[in-house]
């Protein structure tokens, strides 16, 4: 075999080596917010990798409330197809639950690899998971193109990078016992009921009572008495006029 052969032989098997075990030389990807418990992005399966590395829980945890709704940092070291997966454990890195599926982007060409691609990804808390030693766990998935659906299942072993940061989840305030009172109920500054019970017993139907003038009899007044009286006055004029005649 000529040497310009053997050469371009020993260049096609260093690449085919190269795309069969992508990443044995550099990192892939690493949390940035929450902070990491190492700034290793090298932690791969088949390397001590799965679930966080290896690496034992530190002192510097992020708190959270359950529920809630965070943002998380991180950063692709070398461009490489695949997705982002980024999962909950309550406990002893175990039982990770995933809580959200980035896709990789794209749109940065492979020569830009120098520079961390960032990314950042809103995740909803579990509301009912409350625990003082969570792990956030960021795993990258690598494939071989793009359009191939990710997470495969099963994920194949040996194509995953991790990075894991310490969480602590709290309950949410009880807002019953921490002295807020909550909005002003309006209900109790102004009782109006007695008010209302009055003007459910007035008649108003009614007529008004008459007004005492100090002049009536009892009973109501008769209707023709004024005329009576104006013709009793006539026949005394007329009666005294014949006497003085």
């Amino acid at each position: 075999m000529r040497a310009q052969e053997r050469s371009a032989l020993h260049v096609g098997l260093l690449c085919a080596v190269l795309a069969v075990l992508p990443g044995l030389a550099h990192g892939h990807s690493l949390l940035v917010d929450p902070p990491p418990r190492d700034g290793i992005d090298a932690h791969k399966d088949g390397n001590g990798g799965g679930p966080c590395g290896g690496v034992p829980r530190t002192v510097m945890s992020t708190i959270y409330r359950a529920g809630q709704q965070v943002t998380v940092h991180f950063d692709e070291r070398i461009n490489h197809p695949g997705c982002f997966l980024l999962a909950l454990s309550p406990a002893d890195d175990s039982n990770f639950q995933l809580v959200a599926n980035i896709k990789h982007d794209a749109s940065v060409p492979l020569a830009s690899e120098a520079t961390p691609k960032h990314y950042s990804a809103q995740i909803n808390l579990p509301a009912g998971m409350t625990c003082p030693g969570c792990t956030l766990q960021l795993r990258q998935i690598m494939l071989a193109n793009e359009d191939l659906p990710c997470p495969p299942s099963p994920i194949p072993y040996g194509t995953a990078y991790y990075s894991c940061a310490d969480v602590t989840i709290e309950a949410p305030p009880d807002l019953g016992t921490s002295g807020d009172l909550g909005p002003a109920d309006l209900s109790h500054h102004a009782d109006l009921s007695h008010h209302a019970d009055l003007a459910a017993h007035a008649d108003l139907s009614a007529p008004p009572p008459p007004v005492a003038s100090g002049c009536q009899a009892g009973g109501p007044p008769a209707r023709g008495l004024p005329l009576l009286s104006l013709w009793l006055v006539i026949v005394m004029a007329h009666t005294l006029r014949r006497r003085r005649a």
